[in-house]
């Protein structure tokens, strides 16, 4: 095997860790890490959850802080390994002087999946005291890693869904680039561009995207005055959070709570929910009208609408609301442009009884008439 140009690996420490049924393990890495399993554990890092099964194996960064649960029915064990990657950075006529650096390596949380000659590699490396051996066995489990770690575009999905999860269950806490990054293992310049480029929007509009939209749904559900929903969903300043909320609708708070019943509903997605609960939308995702043949009995006289339906035809409708799916935060310029004809509800689509909870229970509605 080649080992990459002017680049050297040193082991620090080899350990075993074992869990019994349903046992945690927790700690922070105080260098990069090799971790493997002999069965199943759940893994926890900062916030960001894996499930790993027999011989998948996970490259882990330095200072991140990790939480491991056996989910076997039997012990199982943990094998790591933590190590430093040196690049040279200085040749000069009588000496080589390298310094630590991580820039080239996996991103944090990288997996291989059910590798029993890397699952080996991992196991077996404490055998050897000889740091030339140590460090020739880190290159082979390095050079796996590289190999048979998801493809790029599938890798770029997986990352990008692990921390949007995260964002969208800490969006209350303070959530900044550079501990995004860190947590999953990037330079925070190359995350801000990797984001927007993932998004369409950049990490701060994100998440003031998601702390809005979450406000909408207490200002629907609850009676909490508004400085108190600012809070909830992460800013202090409940006047800053009210220009940031009609900046991002072109309502304030309190007029968008004014709209609590309302009954001209335009649905991209979500339709069944609606039925279910008495709700005809005025008009519906053009997804549903193909493929939901049931549905459509119900909703015979229900337009038919995409996101290329013209503006105009939105403000004849003279919707109340519309609702559309989480994975929309892809769209910004759709939500955007959605706003400006009516308030936008943004919904989990895999929350199965979201649609009822946000828009039923504290305010019933009547169909349309």
């Amino acid at each position: 095997m080649t080992a990459y140009t002017h680049t050297i690996l040193r082991m620090k420490e080899s350990s075993k860790r074992f869990l019994s049924v349903k046992q945690t393990d927790s700690w922070q890495t105080s260098s990069l890490m090799f971790l493997t399993t002999d069965g199943a554990v759940r893994l926890d890092m900062e916030g960001i959850r894996y499930e790993l099964n027999a011989k998948d194996s996970v490259l882990i960064r330095s200072g991140i802080d990790v939480m491991v649960q056996s989910l076997s029915s039997e012990q199982v064990v943990i094998y790591t390994v933590t190590f430093d990657q040196f690049t040279l950075a200085q040749d000069a006529q009588n000496e080589l002087v390298y310094k630590v650096n991580h820039d080239n390596l996996p991103d944090n949380g990288e997996v291989v999946k059910g590798s029993a000659v890397l699952f080996s590699y991992i196991k077996q490396i404490q055998t050897s005291q000889i740091i030339q051996e140590q460090a020739k066995w880190l290159e082979e489990i390095m050079f796996i890693f590289r190999k048979q770690s998801k493809p790029y575009n599938e890798k770029v999905h997986y990352s990008i869904n692990m921390i949007l999860q995260y964002m969208a269950e800490h969006y209350d806490q303070k959530l900044t680039r550079k501990d995004l990054a860190h947590k999953m293992g990037f330079h925070e310049s190359y995350f801000s561009t990797f984001f927007k480029q993932s998004m369409g929007m950049s990490v701060t509009e994100y998440i003031a995207q998601i702390r809005i939209d979450e406000a909408k749904k207490r200002l629907l559900q609850t009676d909490d005055q508004i400085q108190i929903i600012a809070r909830q969903v992460g800013y202090a300043d409940s006047l800053y959070f009210s220009r940031k909320f009609r900046q991002k609708t072109g309502r304030t708070p309190s007029q968008f709570r004014m709209n609590r019943r309302p009954e001209r509903i335009a649905a991209f997605q979500f339709v069944g929910s609606l039925v279910a609960i008495g709700i005809e939308p005025v008009c519906i995702d053009e997804e549903t009208d193909l493929h939901s043949d049931i549905l459509k009995e119900h909703l015979a006289s229900s337009l038919v609408i995409n996101e290329h339906t013209p503006d105009d035809v939105f403000k004849s409708l003279q919707l109340d609301v519309i609702i559309v799916p989480n994975y929309y935060y892809s769209k910004p310029t759709l939500i955007k442009r959605l706003e400006q004809i009516a308030p936008v509800l943004v919904l989990p689509y895999a929350g199965h009884h979201a649609v009822p909870e946000v828009l039923s229970i504290r305010t019933p509605f009547r169909k349309r008439k």
